[in-house]
Parts: C-alpha cells; sequence; structure tokens
C-alpha cells in the first residue's frame, strides 16, 4: 500500500510538473482578459451571449459564460449550460458511421440503393457522397415542418420529392438532405434509434452526460433559449423545430462535453488511428469526414460549425489539438465568424482587435460610395446605402438610419437588424448584393431608375 501510495504521489507530481512545463508560457489572467475584451462590449449591446472554453495540449485553461441563457428571467450561461450544437452533429453523424464501417456494419463505399432501394438515382450516389456533400442532393426546405417536430422517415420523403442539382461526386454543395440520409443508414444498420446509437457508442464512452438529441416538446433544465434579431425591436426567442433529421443538426451540448468528444477523438478513444486518418481526409472544398480544414492566422485548423435561428457555435482544434477552442452562443450574430478568428487570435497569442474598434480615420469607406444608392428587397420594399463624412448608413423603407460597419472588403454588418451584405459589380456593370437579414438569404441589385 505504501509503495502505491508513493507511485501515485510520483505519478501526481510528474503531472503536475507536465502541465508546468506546457502552459508556463501562458497567462490565463491575461487571456482572459482580452476575451472578456473581445466578447463583453457584444454582450452589453445585446448582440452576443454564450459560453467558451479554451484548452492547451488537452488542459483546459479557460471557460467561461457571456450573457444570458435566458433573458426574460435574467439567467446567466454558465460552462454548464446546455445549447443546441446545430450542425457540429454532422461531426458526430460522420464519426458512426466509420465506427459502423469498423464494425463491419457498411462501407463508405457502398451505394446509396443498398440501403434505400426506392430512391432516385440511389444507384449513383455513395455513403461517401453523402458525408462529404458531394451528392448533388440539395438540402430539404425545414419550413415544410410547419414549425413542429417530424419523423425522420417524414424527412425522407421530403428528400426523396427533391431533384438532383449535380452529378454525384463532382461538385460539393452543401446538404443537410445528406446527412439525413447517412442517420437513416445509421438507424438501420445498427437497429438502433440515432439518438439510441450516439448516447451508447459516444456519449456514455465520453461521459458526455449534458448531450443528446434535442426536442422542442421536451424542455432541459439549463438550457439556454436561442435569440434571433429580424427587426428593429431587438433579439427574440428563435429556434428552428426538433427534431427532424437529427443527424444533420438536432443534437444539444455542452462546451465541457464537446471538449470531451475532441479529446477522445484525437486520443481513438472512439475510432481507430487509421479511421481518424481517413475522417481528415478532405475532398472538395476542404470538408473531409464531417470535418473541415483549413488555415486560420497561418495554423492548420480542423473545425466544424454550426448555425441556425437562435444559434452559432464552432469547434475549433489547431496545431493536432495542441490548442482546442470551442464556442457556444445562444444568439445568431452573423459575426460570430469574426469573433472567431479573433478568439483564435488571443489564444494563439497574435495581434488581435475588438470588433467595431472605432478610429478616427474614416478614409477607408471612401470607396464604399461605388455601391451608394437604392436596392429592391421584394416587390414592396428597398433598402438605401449612404456615405456621409466617412460613415456609411443603412436605411430601410420606413426605418430609421442605421450606421454599417465595414467589416471586410465590399461587406457591411447593421447591428439593430442583425444583417450582413455584400455587395459586387459584374463585369456588365451592374451594383449587386447578397444579403443575410438574420438568417435569411435575398439577393437582388441596385435600382438604375429615377
Amino acid at each position: 500500500m505504501k509503495k502505491l501510495k508513493l507511485l501515485l504521489i510520483i505519478w501526481v507530481f510528474a503531472f503536475q510538473i507536465s502541465f508546468t512545463q506546457n502552459n508556463a508560457h501562458i497567462n490565463t489572467q491575461e487571456m482572459e482578459n482580452k476575451v472578456d475584451s473581445l466578447i463583453v462590449p457584444l454582450v452589453n449591446e445585446g448582440l452576443l451571449s454564450g459560453s467558451i472554453l479554451i484548452a492547451i495540449h488537452g488542459n483546459i485553461l479557460f471557460t467561461k459564460g457571456y450573457g444570458l441563457a435566458d433573458r426574460e428571467n435574467d439567467i446567466p450561461n454558465t460552462p454548464e449550460t446546455i445549447f443546441r450544437i446545430a450542425s457540429i452533429t454532422k461531426t458526430i453523424t460522420a464519426l458512426s458511421v466509420i465506427q459502423l464501417q469498423e464494425k463491419g456494419k457498411l462501407n463508405i463505399n457502398d451505394k446509396l440503393n443498398k440501403y434505400l432501394h426506392d430512391f432516385p438515382d440511389g444507384d449513383k450516389i455513395t455513403v461517401y457522397n453523402l458525408l462529404t456533400h458531394t451528392s448533388g442532393i440539395p438540402s430539404y426546405n425545414w419550413l415544410k415542418s410547419d414549425n413542429k417536430p417530424q419523423e425522420l422517415d417524414t424527412v425522407i420523403n421530403w428528400v426523396k420529392e427533391l431533384k438532383l442539382q449535380a452529378e454525384p461526386g463532382k461538385k460539393f454543395m452543401y446538404s443537410n438532405s445528406g446527412y439525413a440520409l447517412l442517420t437513416l443508414i445509421i438507424e438501420k444498420v445498427s437497429g438502433m434509434k440515432y439518438e439510441d446509437y450516439v448516447k451508447e457508442n459516444i456519449f456514455i464512452p465520453c461521459n458526455m452526460g449534458n448531450t443528446g438529441l434535442y426536442s422542442m416538446n421536451n424542455l432541459l433544465k439549463n438550457m439556454a433559449f436561442g435569440y434571433g434579431r429580424v427587426d428593429y425591436n431587438g433579439f427574440k426567442k428563435a429556434t428552428r423545430p426538433s427534431p427532424l433529421a437529427k443527424g444533420d443538426g438536432d443534437l444539444y451540448s455542452t462546451v465541457k462535453d464537446l471538449y470531451k468528444f475532441v479529446m477522445a477523438f484525437y486520443n481513438n478513444k472512439l475510432i481507430s488511428p487509421e479511421s481518424r486518418k481517413q475522417m481528415l481526409d478532405t475532398y472538395k472544398n476542404n470538408y473531409a469526414l464531417g470535418w473541415i480544414i483549413e488555415k486560420m492566422h497561418g495554423e492548420k485548423l480542423v473545425y466544424h460549425n454550426g448555425g441556425e435561428l437562435g444559434s452559432m457555435s464552432n469547434m475549433m482544434s489547431f496545431k493536432d489539438n495542441e490548442l482546442l477552442i470551442i464556442y457556444l452562443f445562444n444568439s445568431d450574430f452573423l459575426l460570430a465568424h469574426m469573433v472567431e478568428e479573433q478568439l483564435a487570435a488571443i489564444a494563439l497569442r497574435k495581434p488581435w482587435q475588438p470588433l467595431f474598434k472605432k478610429t478616427n480615420d474614416r478614409s477607408f469607406v471612401n470607396s464604399f460610395k461605388t455601391f451608394a444608392g437604392e436596392y429592391a428587397i421584394d416587390e414592396s420594399s428597398s433598402f438605401i446605402i449612404s456615405v456621409e463624412k466617412g460613415y456609411i448608413y443603412f436605411q430601410e423603407s420606413g426605418q430609421p438610419k442605421c450606421e454599417a460597419y465595414l467589416f471586410a472588403e465590399n461587406y457591411i454588418y447593421i447591428k439593430e437588424i442583425n444583417s450582413r451584405i455584400r455587395f459586387e459589380k459584374s463585369e456588365e456593370g451592374v451594383i449587386k448584393y447578397t444579403a443575410f437579414f438574420g438568417l435569411f438569404l435575398v439577393t437582388g441589385e441596385r435600382n438604375t431608375t429615377k
């Protein structure tokens, strides 16, 4: 017994030394102060709320909740708050498929018609095409749900009605329909409901006790409400109906549970090293099997993000998981991608700056005068872009004039309606725009009539 205690003391001491050496150069309080400086102003303006986790060398250095999980009852977000994770669900679905391949239940090169005999063009589409968004099947329209949960078979019938928009394997086209079909395949070959399979084979092994399938008919304790902003009256409760297809975006989790998942993935706890390598092998548009692989700040980034009404999320692994950043937001702030870039800069100890940074130099907006004018939204409404004294303004029909923030070349953001707009000039000289008013896509061009 004494020998066992001595070995335990030595192990703990060695771990503490290793932890200290790996993180000696990191000032955690300084990191927290910088993250606060980035996030708190956005929280104060009502644009953002959620939870963030940062881990280095596998050790959690920072995790914190910001803003409110329930704005009506002033309940704050914490690291234990549960959020809908939207399309991060796809990574878990893809891993489930690879697990079943390891068990000999399927092969990702199988044709779809092996599992769905009556599916249109099922002899042309492979499981691999579904995993990599190259099936050519467009996303189903969740608005057909009438804002109510649906059975998986109902969603599959919606998918069957869709026509191929590209030859399978030839073009990347992000598709929730593909992951709906993967969900059905998982259920068929495992003999289990999707939610039961992922619980038994992923969540329980990883001790992810706060992760599961979300149902809008079964409210969870400690779950954040989602908030969206599509008009001038502030953020309001907003959410997509759930469950629908389950494996494309219907799971919930916490930042701490997702940390456990990513650590298990990189430590080969859930699949073999060979299968992990296969999952991280990209095909088209930097998309692998449930993961996206790009570079940020000059470093390799493996991630999958999610976004839907009232929700923005991402789990981001840098340098073969030396750095892990996870955020779950319960607001659909359309500049979340800029927040994550600055979070990564802070964690990587690179230069960073707050969003909407004030400056006296307004010359950088002068070139935007090219896009000044009136643009149609639909038959009955329009908006006007103007540049006055070095500031850009947006004004919708019958609404107050709002300052617009230039956040990238030809891109503006309007805080009052959580909208971003990109302008471009075509080869024919026509000024066109692509806008997200909230999460709703609108396109159009400048009005040339007098």
